[in-house]
């Protein structure tokens, strides 16, 4: 079962939870702050410990340009699940990442052969680069993870499965908590507490289920405490 919330309710929880209704100092600037860290650091769980759940496909695939090394990686882009995969004629085939001692190889091309294969990968900057940078137009096809989605606007929607929002709830609390320098030893217990049952649910969860996070088309990194 889900549970949605706009951004206006999970402020409003949290402000009911923790005593801050008549707060003039814990603005919806810094509560959407907390809020949008919450949502991150629970993102950084379904990262580490059951990656499938939140792993989507390019749509559309990259498109190479003949003569450039850099294909734009998706805007959403935070890590990359398995290796590109190289659309060409039917076949779907793997790219293999480059190796720095393999720079000395680039003129043979018969050294990258990997089933038609005729160059390596890397992530740089922001992009996709090929090497050597293919001659012609190619189709390069991404199984990725989309980084944490900031809530900006107060009806944006942040989805939990079986209440697990609440794990967003108690972050934004304790972060509360310790911007007043009030006690936060309850909160530190209670995100233990919640993501002891995220991880079980995570373990037990079929894998043909909806996906736990919904992309809200609007993002940027939020990992950093």
């Amino acid at each position: 079962m889900t549970w949605q919330r706009t951004l206006a309710e999970l402020r409003n929880e949290v402000r009911e939870t923790g005593g801050y209704r008549r707060s003039t100092s814990l603005t919806d600037a810094i509560l959407n702050k907390f809020i949008n860290r919450g949502i991150a650091a629970v993102h950084e769980i379904l990262v580490k410990h059951n990656p499938d759940f939140i792993m989507v496909r390019t749509n559309p695939d990259l498109t190479t340009t003949p003569g450039s090394a850099d294909v734009a990686l998706p805007g959403d882009f935070y890590k990359l699940r398995g290796r590109p995969l190289l659309v060409r004629g039917g076949r779907i085939l793997k790219i293999h990442e480059f190796e720095i001692d393999e720079e000395g190889d680039f003129e043979d091309i018969a050294v990258f052969g990997n089933d038609g294969v005729d160059f390596r990968y890397m992530l740089q900057a922001g992009n996709l680069r090929l090497v050597p940078a293919p001659t012609t137009t190619e189709t390069i096809r991404l199984w990725y993870l989309p980084h944490a989605t900031e809530l900006v606007d107060d009806t944006d929607v942040y989805n939990g499965v079986n209440g697990h929002e609440s794990l967003v709830i108690e972050h934004a609390l304790f972060r509360a908590a310790k911007r007043d320098r009030r006690p936060s030893g309850d909160h530190a217990e209670t995100i233990k507490e919640l993501e002891r049952q995220l991880l079980s649910a995570l373990e037990a969860r079929d894998q043909s289920g909806p996906d736990y996070l919904v992309d809200h088309g609007r993002g940027w990194p939020l990992w950093e405490v």
